[in-house]
């Protein structure tokens, strides 16, 4: 074994993604519980503070994360990883060698705020994936829907990754992807799933899981 590579890097990982026929932004207590990924960043002993889910249907690809938070999120827009976010990487041509991220590639960053008038809504950007040739950042908060769910223990965000935010890819059973996420909360830190820091994890698409959808 090589010194200092992650446990969940020792082996391939595929995880099953079934279909959601409901409502995409039904509460998160209503979303059947296959639908959860299991926490991989426990095999190297990282906090599992956060419940991520994941679907999908012929529309898009839908991610939900609940996060415990007593007090009001706090927003970083330049710079995520800074603040409350779900940052999330997508390959849909997986089996493409090498790497670097590729134009199949993706890269997501959903706040629980900053959108809006008063920038109480939550809000989703298409973000550029370092060193790749990823199309650049934009904001999708007028075209990408996106909810959040306030409770006095935690907050959920709901968010649909429409297919035409996905370039050419159409979610269809039987297809298989690259994926990846980093929770970030203040003040618990960073949960993430199939790799994360000191690795590259935001650019080496080597490092990414795979989902496949069923």
């Amino acid at each position: 074994m090589k010194a200092g590579l992650p446990r969940r890097l020792l082996f391939e990982v595929t995880v099953t993604c079934p279909r959601l026929d409901g409502a995409w932004d039904l509460p998160l207590e209503q979303w059947p519980s296959a639908n959860r990924l299991p926490p991989l960043g426990l095999l190297d002993g990282e906090q599992a503070f956060a419940d991520v889910y994941l679907s999908w249907n012929a529309a898009g690809l839908f991610i939900a994360v609940r996060v415990p938070k007593a007090g009001p999120p706090v927003i970083n827009r330049q710079r995520p990883e800074g603040g409350d976010s779900l940052q999330v990487w997508l390959d849909t041509r997986p089996d493409i060698a090498g790497s670097r991220a590729t134009e199949y590639c993706h890269r997501f960053v959903v706040l629980p705020g900053g959108a809006g008038p008063r920038r109480d809504r939550p809000s989703l950007l298409a973000a550029r994936i370092p060193r790749s040739r990823s199309r650049p950042a934009r904001h999708l908060d007028g075209h990408a829907p996106v909810r959040i769910q306030v409770s006095e223990q935690h907050y959920c965000l709901i968010a649909c990754l429409g297919s035409q935010m996905l370039g050419d890819f159409r979610p269809h059973a039987g297809a298989v992807l690259g994926f990846n996420y980093m929770v970030t909360d203040v003040p618990r830190g960073r949960q993430t799933w199939s790799s994360g820091p000191p690795l590259p994890f935001d650019r080496d698409r080597r490092l990414w899981a795979r989902i496949a959808l069923v």
